[in-house]
């Protein structure tokens, strides 16, 4: 095995290679500014056409939503909750409810009062804090409209437990008729 002979630097030299290291770190800063420059100029010129599409899916979907609400007579039989059509399928899922709290201290501390007053400790935590769990689980069977009203009147709101529609384009078929491949 040879040995590599050892190389002293001289102070040019040294001055040379620094130079070099330096300039080539300016080409790679250079050309990264360029290509930033290059890629927030393309997303701009994209996003300018993307945006309006994005809108466009968004307003298409609300309104298929609501429609296939008012529809779903219409379009489910017997026990089915898909709809399959060429292009795609629509599926009706049931949300589930949830007790939603207001943050407020004084909100809270009001609904706790309530619960306590029907001695209703099963559902306010031990550091006195609504189990939001146990009371939406009691609210969904509970026939005390009254009760319920006193919950709301202090901020208690019960969201959710609504159908939603779950929108499945199919993507696939429509590509291949723009691509002039349908077999539709």
């Amino acid at each position: 095995m040879s040995k590599v002979p050892a190389v002293i630097l001289t102070l040019s030299t040294l001055d040379v290679r620094l130079r070099a290291i330096a300039e080539t770190e300016n080409r790679i800063a250079s050309e990264q500014a360029a290509l930033d420059a290059d890629v927030l100029a393309a997303r701009t010129r994209h996003e300018q056409v993307l945006n309006p599409l994005a809108d466009e899916v968004k307003r298409l979907r609300l309104q298929l939503t609501v429609d296939a609400l008012r529809s779903r007579d219409q379009l489910l039989t017997g026990k089915a909750k898909t709809v399959r059509v060429t292009y795609g399928e629509l599926r009706y899922q049931q949300q589930p409810a949830k007790v939603d709290v207001p943050t407020g201290a004084a909100c809270q501390a009001a609904i706790i009062d309530r619960l306590k007053e029907r001695d209703l400790f099963v559902y306010v935590r031990s550091r006195e804090e609504i189990d939001r769990q146990a009371l939406n689980a009691a609210v969904q069977v509970t026939d005390d409209m009254a009760f319920l009203a006193e919950l709301a009147a202090c901020g208690l709101r019960i969201v959710g437990g609504q159908e939603d529609v779950l929108i499945k384009p199919n993507h696939e078929i429509v590509r291949d008729e723009v691509d002039g491949k349908a077999t539709v």
